[in-house]
C-alpha cells in the first residue's frame, strides 16, 4: 500500500522518500500486522527498501491484527493511515475500518526513517446495520457459506474533501432473499461472467444460503 497523494493517486514524494505500508507476520500462522517500509524516491531496486518497523510496535499478538487499507499525507506532513482492524478472538475475523495518525522523523544522513508518534487511533466504521452489515448481524445468521467483510479502505480526495472506498457486506436494505438471485444488477463483470455466476449460485445450496439469510 503506497502512501499516495489522495487527489492524484500518485506515490507521494515524502522528503525524498517513497513510503509503503505492508502486511507482515509470523510465517505459516494466522498473524498479520502492518509495517512501514521506505526507499529513496524513484529508486526501483527492491533490495534498497528498508523497514521502519511495525506501525503499532513489536508487542502485537495474533488476536488483534491489521490488514490492508491506504494512506495519504496531511497538510503538515503527518501520515493519515486507514486500515482494517481485525479481532480474531472468537475464531472469526471481526473486521472494522480504523484510522491512526503517524508522525515520522527523516534522517537523510543515515538514510533512516522512524515513527516518532502515533495519535488519534480509533475505529472509524464497522457497519450501520442497514446499508452495511454489522459483525453481530453476520454472526447471528451465518450458516457457514456467507462471509463477513469490512475492509480495504482506500482514501481519495475530491474538491478538497476526503472519501473512503471500501469493501463491505451488504446490510438489511434490499439485502437477502430469493429474489436477489434473479436481479441482474447484482452481478458484475461481463454478461458471460454474470451468467456463469448466476448458474453457479442456482446450482449450489451453500451459495444460495448467502442470499436466503
Amino acid at each position: 500500500m503506497p502512501v499516495q497523494n489522495a487527489k492524484t493517486g500518485k506515490v507521494f514524494n515524502y522528503k525524498g522518500y517513497q513510503l509503503m505500508i505492508a502486511m507482515m507476520g509470523i510465517p505459516n500462522q494466522n498473524d498479520a500486522h502492518i509495517y512501514l517500509l521506505y526507499n529513496k524516491y524513484n529508486d526501483n531496486n527492491p533490495d534498497h527498501w528498508k523497514c521502519a518497523g511495525p506501525i503499532f510496535g513489536y508487542n502485537a499478538t495474533s488476536a488483534d491484527q491489521e490488514w490492508s487499507g491506504s494512506a495519504t499525507v496531511n497538510k503538515y506532513g503527518s501520515i493519515q493511515l486507514f486500515y482494517t482492524d481485525v479481532d480474531t478472538r472468537k475464531g472469526t475475523n471481526h473486521q472494522k475500518i480504523s484510522i491512526v495518525n503517524l508522525k515520522l522523523k527523516v534522517n537523510k544522513k543515515k538514510n533512516k526513517i522512524i515513527i516518532t508518534k502515533r495519535s488519534n487511533r480509533h475505529i472509524l466504521f464497522e457497519g450501520d446495520g442497514k446499508y452495511y452489515q454489522t459483525y453481530k448481524q453476520w454472526k447471528d445468521k451465518n450458516k457457514g457459506a456467507d462471509n463477513i467483510a469490512m475492509r480495504d479502505a482506500h482514501v481519495i480526495s475530491v474538491k478538497g474533501k476526503r472519501y473512503l472506498i471500501f469493501e463491505a457486506s451488504t446490510g438489511m436494505a434490499n439485502y437477502q432473499g430469493a429474489d436477489q438471485i434473479y436481479k441482474w444488477q447484482n452481478y458484475g463483470g461481463t454478461a458471460k461472467e454474470g451468467i456463469k455466476n448466476f448458474l453457479k449460485i442456482t446450482a449450489d445450496r451453500h451459495d444460495q444460503s448467502c442470499y436466503l439469510g
